[in-house]
């Protein structure tokens, strides 16, 4: 039986998110390419969350697109052991967050909240106002 796919975290140098995961998506269709189908690495998204606000500049406010969790992007696997080994091969720096030898899956809520709150494909909360 399949397992169900999670949200973990990868941790990667800050300013290379988008990159990351353009790098991350390649290896791992790499090795899915290479590999018997029970050694196949699951990876349904690999993402780096966005939010836009507004910044002024020259006295006019801007929309601008920030990065929610710098240094840091999601992939949604249910194979996180096997996707691990794949990113120990890549040689820039990135890490599947772990405690001890266990891969820890983002908390329910958080993940709830970032489902709720963006699309797939599409990471990105708008900008909220106050009145």
């Amino acid at each position: 039986m399949a397992r169900k796919p999670e949200w973990y975290v990868i941790q990667v140098r800050t300013g290379s998110e988008r990159r990351m995961c353009d790098l991350i998506a390649k290896t791992v269709e790499v090795h899915n390419a290479s590999a018997a189908s029970e050694d196949a690495i699951s990876l349904e998204e690999c993402f780096s969350a966005s939010f836009t606000t507004q910044k002024k500049i020259h006295g006019k406010y801007v929309e601008v697109e920030r990065l929610l969790m710098p240094g840091y992007v999601v992939a949604v696997t249910s194979t996180p052991a096997q996707l691990a080994g794949v990113l120990r091969g890549i040689r820039v720096f990135c890490r599947l967050l772990a405690v001890g030898d266990r891969y820890i899956p983002l908390a329910g809520l958080e993940r709830a909240w970032l489902e709720e709150s963006t699309k797939a494909n599409a990471r990105l909360l708008p900008m909220s106002f106050g009145f």
